[in-house]
């Protein structure tokens, strides 16, 4: 019998500057659109990120996801078959995996991994810059770290898409 289970892909898209512009279609969607009968295709946006990044600008971020959910339709991303997903929808089985992944992690690592990120980055007066605290909460270290790794390895992806800040 041959396995009818298509393999999964993922497409991660952090929506902070709102719609999609040609860089994100020839970069990631137009490969997506194309490819997406042959996998289990799900566009992920990871609001979650984007209210780290741009606290000051929570307010629009969901108004800034739905232009990306838009502009994916519009590329002919086909949710009838595939799915888009909040992260913001789906933060409490996030977390569950979050802490799995975690508890095998070593703190160095994790903070290794968080001083190597974008938000790891950023000066004190950037922090305050953008209304983050002087330090990083548990999560503001825990979720660019393992978000998406633990969304990637519990939906069992084989291709994955995620800009720099994933």
């Amino acid at each position: 019998m041959i396995n009818s289970i298509k393999p999964t892909q993922i497409s991660v898209h952090n929506p902070v500057f709102g719609p999609r512009n040609l860089g994100h279609y020839f970069g990631s969607m137009k490969d997506l659109v194309e490819t997406q009968s042959q996998y289990r295709s799900i566009v992920v946006i990871d609001d979650v990120m984007a209210g780290f990044m741009s606290p000051r600008d929570r307010k629009a971020i969901p108004n800034r996801s739905y232009f990306v959910v838009q502009d994916f339709l519009n590329a002919g991303f086909d949710a009838e078959h595939n799915q888009i997903v909040l992260t913001s929808q789906v933060l409490p089985e996030i977390m569950d995996l979050i802490m799995f992944y975690s508890a095998g992690l070593e703190q160095d690592y994790l903070m290794h991994l968080y001083e190597n990120s974008f938000m790891g980055g950023l000066k004190s007066y950037q922090r305050r810059g953008v209304d983050l605290g002087l330090r990083p909460s548990v999560f503001e270290v825990l979720y660019p770290a393992l978000g998406m790794p633990a969304i990637s390895l519990g939906l069992d992806v084989e291709l994955f898409q995620g800009g720099e800040e994933i």
